[in-house]
Protein backbone atom coordinates (compact mmCIF):
# COMPACT_ATOMS: atom_id res chain seq x y z
CA UNK A 1 0.00 0.00 0.00
CA UNK A 2 2.86 2.24 0.91
CA UNK A 3 4.28 1.89 -2.17
CA UNK A 4 1.32 2.61 -4.60
CA UNK A 5 0.60 5.73 -2.58
CA UNK A 6 4.22 6.92 -3.25
CA UNK A 7 3.27 6.11 -6.68
CA UNK A 8 0.39 8.17 -7.07
CA UNK A 9 2.32 11.23 -5.54
CA UNK A 10 4.89 10.89 -7.74
CA UNK A 11 2.11 11.22 -10.53
CA UNK A 12 0.37 13.94 -9.31
CA UNK A 13 3.88 15.94 -8.88
CA UNK A 14 4.67 15.01 -11.92
CA UNK A 15 1.38 16.30 -13.62
CA UNK A 16 1.69 19.45 -11.59
CA UNK A 17 5.09 20.00 -13.22
CA UNK A 18 4.58 19.50 -16.72
CA UNK A 19 1.29 21.63 -16.59
CA UNK A 20 1.34 23.88 -20.01
CA UNK A 21 0.12 27.53 -20.12
CA UNK A 22 -2.57 28.04 -22.24
CA UNK A 23 -4.58 30.83 -23.90
CA UNK A 24 -8.34 29.80 -23.32
CA UNK A 25 -10.13 27.43 -21.37
CA UNK A 26 -13.38 25.70 -22.14
CA UNK A 27 -15.78 24.06 -20.05
CA UNK A 28 -15.66 21.01 -22.14
CA UNK A 29 -12.86 20.18 -24.79
CA UNK A 30 -11.19 22.81 -25.78
CA UNK A 31 -11.84 26.41 -26.92
CA UNK A 32 -12.65 27.08 -30.30
CA UNK A 33 -9.96 29.67 -31.48
CA UNK A 34 -6.34 29.02 -31.74
CA UNK A 35 -3.40 31.15 -29.56
CA UNK A 36 -3.33 32.71 -32.60
CA UNK A 37 -6.15 34.47 -32.42
CA UNK A 38 -6.62 37.90 -33.07
CA UNK A 39 -9.88 38.75 -32.47
CA UNK A 40 -13.65 36.92 -31.55
CA UNK A 41 -15.01 36.25 -34.86
CA UNK A 42 -18.18 38.19 -33.88
CA UNK A 43 -16.72 41.30 -33.66
CA UNK A 44 -15.39 44.02 -36.37
CA UNK A 45 -11.44 44.52 -35.52
CA UNK A 46 -11.86 47.85 -38.25
CA UNK A 47 -14.55 48.78 -36.32
CA UNK A 48 -14.64 53.17 -35.95
CA UNK A 49 -14.41 54.19 -32.00
CA UNK A 50 -15.78 57.31 -31.70
CA UNK A 51 -19.97 58.77 -30.07
CA UNK A 52 -21.60 57.88 -27.62
CA UNK A 53 -24.78 56.34 -26.27
CA UNK A 54 -26.72 57.20 -23.46
CA UNK A 55 -29.55 53.90 -22.34
CA UNK A 56 -31.98 54.37 -19.79
CA UNK A 57 -32.94 52.16 -16.81
CA UNK A 58 -35.94 52.09 -14.18
CA UNK A 59 -34.69 52.16 -10.52
CA UNK A 60 -32.09 54.59 -8.93
CA UNK A 61 -28.45 54.06 -7.38
CA UNK A 62 -26.16 55.13 -4.74
CA UNK A 63 -22.67 52.94 -4.41
CA UNK A 64 -20.51 51.89 -6.66
CA UNK A 65 -19.32 48.79 -4.95
CA UNK A 66 -21.13 46.15 -6.54
CA UNK A 67 -19.66 43.33 -4.53
CA UNK A 68 -21.44 43.81 -1.07
CA UNK A 69 -25.00 43.42 -0.07
CA UNK A 70 -25.56 47.08 0.80
CA UNK A 71 -24.94 47.47 -2.71
CA UNK A 72 -26.45 45.06 -4.66
CA UNK A 73 -29.47 46.49 -5.72
CA UNK A 74 -28.36 50.22 -6.14
CA UNK A 75 -25.05 49.73 -7.94
CA UNK A 76 -24.34 52.35 -10.72
CA UNK A 77 -24.68 50.19 -13.85
CA UNK A 78 -22.00 49.57 -15.61
CA UNK A 79 -19.38 49.05 -12.87
CA UNK A 80 -19.75 45.37 -13.22
CA UNK A 81 -22.53 44.65 -15.41
CA UNK A 82 -23.71 41.39 -17.60
CA UNK A 83 -26.11 43.68 -19.63
CA UNK A 84 -24.02 46.74 -20.40
CA UNK A 85 -20.47 45.69 -20.04
CA UNK A 86 -18.22 45.52 -17.34
CA UNK A 87 -17.10 49.18 -18.13
CA UNK A 88 -15.07 49.50 -14.80
CA UNK A 89 -13.91 46.40 -13.18
CA UNK A 90 -12.35 43.52 -14.92
CA UNK A 91 -12.13 39.40 -14.07
CA UNK A 92 -8.66 37.41 -14.94
CA UNK A 93 -10.95 35.95 -17.80
CA UNK A 94 -13.69 36.96 -20.56
CA UNK A 95 -16.54 34.70 -22.07
CA UNK A 96 -16.83 34.57 -25.74
CA UNK A 97 -20.34 34.97 -26.56
CA UNK A 98 -20.17 32.72 -29.74
CA UNK A 99 -19.19 29.68 -27.54
CA UNK A 100 -21.32 27.66 -24.65
CA UNK A 101 -18.87 28.41 -21.93
CA UNK A 102 -14.88 29.13 -23.13
CA UNK A 103 -12.84 31.89 -21.44
CA UNK A 104 -10.05 33.56 -23.00
CA UNK A 105 -7.31 36.06 -21.23
CA UNK A 106 -8.07 39.17 -19.81
CA UNK A 107 -6.03 40.07 -17.07
CA UNK A 108 -4.77 36.69 -16.97
CA UNK A 109 -2.88 36.15 -20.25
CA UNK A 110 -1.96 32.64 -19.91
CA UNK A 111 -3.34 30.19 -17.67
CA UNK A 112 -1.80 26.43 -16.22
CA UNK A 113 -4.06 24.04 -15.06
CA UNK A 114 -3.81 19.36 -15.40
CA UNK A 115 -6.13 17.21 -16.92
CA UNK A 116 -8.19 16.43 -13.67
CA UNK A 117 -8.90 20.12 -12.93
CA UNK A 118 -6.90 19.51 -9.45
CA UNK A 119 -5.26 23.35 -9.66
CA UNK A 120 -5.02 26.33 -11.98
CA UNK A 121 -2.68 28.92 -12.55
CA UNK A 122 -2.86 32.79 -13.85
CA UNK A 123 -0.48 33.83 -14.83
CA UNK A 124 -0.89 37.95 -14.99
CA UNK A 125 -0.11 39.94 -18.43
CA UNK A 126 2.38 41.89 -17.86
CA UNK A 127 0.63 44.98 -19.33
CA UNK A 128 -2.58 45.14 -16.97
CA UNK A 129 -2.48 48.34 -15.64
CA UNK A 130 -4.82 49.95 -13.12
CA UNK A 131 -5.84 53.14 -14.06
CA UNK A 132 -3.70 54.98 -11.66
CA UNK A 133 -1.21 53.57 -13.85
CA UNK A 134 0.16 50.71 -10.97
CA UNK A 135 0.11 47.25 -12.32
CA UNK A 136 -1.86 44.90 -12.43
CA UNK A 137 -0.05 42.21 -9.62
CA UNK A 138 -0.48 38.67 -7.93
CA UNK A 139 -0.79 40.39 -4.44
CA UNK A 140 -4.02 42.08 -6.25
CA UNK A 141 -5.24 38.63 -6.89
CA UNK A 142 -4.90 36.95 -3.48
CA UNK A 143 -5.92 40.54 -1.69
CA UNK A 144 -9.44 40.70 -3.90
CA UNK A 145 -10.72 37.18 -2.92
CA UNK A 146 -9.69 36.85 0.38
CA UNK A 147 -11.42 40.38 1.11
CA UNK A 148 -14.51 39.10 -1.01
CA UNK A 149 -14.46 36.27 1.15
CA UNK A 150 -14.99 38.30 4.59
CA UNK A 151 -17.00 41.30 3.38
CA UNK A 152 -18.06 40.49 0.00
CA UNK A 153 -21.80 39.07 -0.77
CA UNK A 154 -22.77 35.65 -2.43
CA UNK A 155 -21.71 34.33 -4.48
CA UNK A 156 -18.51 35.91 -4.52
CA UNK A 157 -17.86 35.41 -0.50
CA UNK A 158 -18.09 31.47 -0.97
CA UNK A 159 -15.69 31.14 -3.79
CA UNK A 160 -12.83 30.38 -1.63
CA UNK A 161 -14.80 27.01 0.27
CA UNK A 162 -13.41 25.15 -2.70
CA UNK A 163 -10.01 26.10 -2.40
CA UNK A 164 -7.30 24.44 -0.38
CA UNK A 165 -4.53 26.59 -1.03
CA UNK A 166 -4.08 29.49 -3.13
CA UNK A 167 -0.49 31.02 -3.49
CA UNK A 168 1.70 33.42 -5.47
CA UNK A 169 3.87 31.68 -7.58
CA UNK A 170 6.84 32.58 -9.61
CA UNK A 171 6.78 37.03 -10.73
CA UNK A 172 3.41 37.49 -11.20
CA UNK A 173 1.40 34.16 -10.83
CA UNK A 174 -1.40 32.73 -8.64
CA UNK A 175 -2.29 29.27 -8.13
CA UNK A 176 -5.16 27.71 -6.75
CA UNK A 177 -5.32 23.75 -5.43
CA UNK A 178 -8.75 22.88 -5.21
CA UNK A 179 -10.37 20.59 -2.37
CA UNK A 180 -12.68 17.76 -2.59
CA UNK A 181 -15.78 20.47 -3.00
CA UNK A 182 -14.45 21.32 -6.55
CA UNK A 183 -16.00 20.57 -9.98
CA UNK A 184 -15.51 21.40 -13.42
CA UNK A 185 -16.87 24.76 -13.74
CA UNK A 186 -14.55 25.82 -10.25
CA UNK A 187 -11.44 27.04 -12.75
CA UNK A 188 -14.16 28.92 -14.68
CA UNK A 189 -16.09 31.08 -12.15
CA UNK A 190 -12.94 32.10 -10.53
CA UNK A 191 -11.23 33.06 -13.76
CA UNK A 192 -14.65 35.49 -14.03
CA UNK A 193 -14.49 36.93 -10.68
CA UNK A 194 -13.56 40.44 -10.33
CA UNK A 195 -9.86 41.70 -9.27
CA UNK A 196 -10.07 45.03 -7.13
CA UNK A 197 -6.66 47.13 -6.46
CA UNK A 198 -5.01 46.13 -3.41
CA UNK A 199 -3.38 49.65 -2.67
CA UNK A 200 -7.08 51.77 -3.52
CA UNK A 201 -9.09 50.00 -1.10
CA UNK A 202 -9.81 50.29 2.25
CA UNK A 203 -11.00 46.78 3.55
CA UNK A 204 -11.88 48.57 6.71
CA UNK A 205 -14.80 50.74 4.89
CA UNK A 206 -15.23 47.92 2.08
CA UNK A 207 -18.57 46.44 2.99
CA UNK A 208 -20.04 50.21 3.19
CA UNK A 209 -21.79 51.99 0.28
CA UNK A 210 -20.09 54.51 -1.63
CA UNK A 211 -20.06 56.59 -4.33
CA UNK A 212 -16.49 57.63 -3.83
CA UNK A 213 -14.81 57.24 -7.39
CA UNK A 214 -12.62 54.13 -6.91
CA UNK A 215 -10.11 52.67 -9.16
CA UNK A 216 -10.54 49.70 -11.71
CA UNK A 217 -9.07 48.51 -14.49
CA UNK A 218 -11.32 48.27 -16.87
CA UNK A 219 -12.05 50.34 -20.49
CA UNK A 220 -13.77 53.19 -18.92
CA UNK A 221 -13.21 55.78 -15.88
CA UNK A 222 -16.42 57.24 -14.45
CA UNK A 223 -16.79 61.03 -16.08
CA UNK A 224 -19.40 62.44 -13.82
CA UNK A 225 -22.12 61.16 -11.31
CA UNK A 226 -25.40 62.88 -10.34
CA UNK A 227 -26.11 60.13 -7.34
CA UNK A 228 -29.83 58.40 -8.47
CA UNK A 229 -29.88 59.91 -11.75
CA UNK A 230 -27.20 59.60 -13.85
CA UNK A 231 -23.59 57.87 -14.80
CA UNK A 232 -21.14 59.09 -17.46
CA UNK A 233 -18.20 56.89 -18.43
CA UNK A 234 -15.85 57.96 -20.62
CA UNK A 235 -13.48 55.78 -22.47
CA UNK A 236 -9.60 55.33 -21.38
CA UNK A 237 -7.35 56.23 -24.63
CA UNK A 238 -4.75 54.76 -22.34
CA UNK A 239 -6.40 51.94 -21.84
CA UNK A 240 -3.76 48.92 -21.08
CA UNK A 241 -5.93 46.11 -22.99
CA UNK A 242 -6.85 47.95 -25.76
CA UNK A 243 -4.88 45.62 -27.92
CA UNK A 244 -5.16 42.34 -26.57
CA UNK A 245 -7.18 39.37 -28.72
CA UNK A 246 -10.46 39.42 -26.54
CA UNK A 247 -10.79 43.06 -26.34
CA UNK A 248 -10.26 44.36 -29.70
CA UNK A 249 -13.32 45.34 -31.44
CA UNK A 250 -14.97 46.35 -27.99
CA UNK A 251 -15.13 49.30 -26.16
CA UNK A 252 -16.20 51.68 -28.99
CA UNK A 253 -18.09 54.30 -27.36
CA UNK A 254 -16.15 57.43 -26.33
CA UNK A 255 -18.84 58.32 -23.79
CA UNK A 256 -21.16 56.19 -22.49
CA UNK A 257 -23.78 57.36 -19.79
CA UNK A 258 -27.01 55.55 -18.35
CA UNK A 259 -29.99 57.67 -17.11
CA UNK A 260 -32.72 56.53 -14.35
CA UNK A 261 -36.23 57.24 -14.13
CA UNK A 262 -38.85 56.70 -11.82
CA UNK A 263 -41.27 54.17 -13.80
CA UNK A 264 -40.62 52.79 -17.47
CA UNK A 265 -43.36 54.89 -18.90
CA UNK A 266 -41.31 58.22 -18.74
CA UNK A 267 -38.03 56.08 -19.55
CA UNK A 268 -40.18 55.15 -23.48
CA UNK A 269 -41.18 58.93 -23.51
CA UNK A 270 -37.24 59.70 -22.78
CA UNK A 271 -36.72 57.68 -25.43
CA UNK A 272 -39.41 59.17 -27.97
CA UNK A 273 -38.04 62.45 -27.11
CA UNK A 274 -34.67 61.08 -28.18
CA UNK A 275 -32.78 61.54 -24.51
CA UNK A 276 -32.27 57.48 -24.44
CA UNK A 277 -30.94 55.66 -27.76
CA UNK A 278 -31.77 52.52 -26.83
CA UNK A 279 -35.31 50.75 -25.42
CA UNK A 280 -35.56 47.56 -24.60
CA UNK A 281 -39.35 46.37 -25.56
CA UNK A 282 -40.36 43.53 -23.39
CA UNK A 283 -43.41 44.05 -22.75
CA UNK A 284 -45.85 41.98 -25.24
CA UNK A 285 -48.69 43.24 -24.33
CA UNK A 286 -47.87 46.95 -25.22
CA UNK A 287 -46.01 47.02 -28.04
CA UNK A 288 -45.46 50.21 -27.84
CA UNK A 289 -42.39 50.50 -30.37
CA UNK A 290 -44.28 49.22 -32.72
CA UNK A 291 -46.50 52.47 -33.09
CA UNK A 292 -44.08 54.73 -32.86
CA UNK A 293 -43.93 57.10 -36.18
CA UNK A 294 -40.54 57.94 -35.95
CA UNK A 295 -40.08 54.23 -36.68
CA UNK A 296 -41.76 54.48 -39.69
CA UNK A 297 -39.32 57.35 -41.16
CA UNK A 298 -36.00 55.38 -39.99
CA UNK A 299 -35.66 57.41 -37.16
CA UNK A 300 -36.13 54.18 -34.79
CA UNK A 301 -35.05 50.88 -35.94
CA UNK A 302 -35.89 47.32 -34.55
CA UNK A 303 -33.22 45.15 -33.92
CA UNK A 304 -34.05 41.48 -32.35
CA UNK A 305 -31.98 40.73 -29.17
CA UNK A 306 -29.49 37.19 -29.71
CA UNK A 307 -30.15 36.80 -26.22
CA UNK A 308 -31.63 33.35 -25.30
CA UNK A 309 -35.05 33.47 -24.41
CA UNK A 310 -35.33 32.76 -20.56
CA UNK A 311 -36.83 34.79 -18.64
CA UNK A 312 -38.95 36.54 -21.79
CA UNK A 313 -42.14 37.73 -22.16
CA UNK A 314 -44.18 37.16 -25.39
CA UNK A 315 -46.90 35.48 -26.89
CA UNK A 316 -46.81 31.83 -28.05
CA UNK A 317 -49.19 30.63 -30.18
CA UNK A 318 -50.65 27.13 -30.83
CA UNK A 319 -50.36 26.66 -34.19
CA UNK A 320 -51.63 23.45 -34.65
CA UNK A 321 -54.89 24.85 -33.99
CA UNK A 322 -56.79 26.00 -37.57
CA UNK A 323 -57.73 29.62 -36.12
CA UNK A 324 -54.25 30.37 -35.75
CA UNK A 325 -52.92 28.97 -39.23
CA UNK A 326 -53.60 32.46 -40.70
CA UNK A 327 -50.91 34.71 -39.93
CA UNK A 328 -53.62 37.66 -39.66
CA UNK A 329 -55.22 35.91 -36.28
CA UNK A 330 -51.73 36.37 -34.59
CA UNK A 331 -52.36 40.15 -34.61
CA UNK A 332 -49.64 42.67 -34.76
CA UNK A 333 -46.62 39.67 -34.05
CA UNK A 334 -47.06 38.87 -37.61
CA UNK A 335 -45.58 42.72 -38.63
CA UNK A 336 -42.85 42.33 -36.17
Amino acid sequence: MRRIALSLLFLAQCSLAHAEPVHGIAMHGDPALGADYTHFPYVNPEVKKGGRINYGVVGTFDSLNSFVLKGMRTTARGIWDPEYGNLFYESLMTRSSDEPFSLYGLLAETVEWDEDRTFIQFNLNPKARWHDGKPVTAEDVIFSFNLLQEKGRPPYNKRLAVVEKMEKVGDNSVRFTFNNKANRETPMILAMSPILPQHAVDPAKFDQSSLEIPVGSGPYKIKSIKPGEKIVYARDPNYWGKDIPSKVGFDNYDEISVTYFLQDSTLFEAFKKGDVDVYPEGDSATGRGLRLPRRKNGDVVRRSSARPASGMLGFVFNTRRPIFADARARGPVAGL
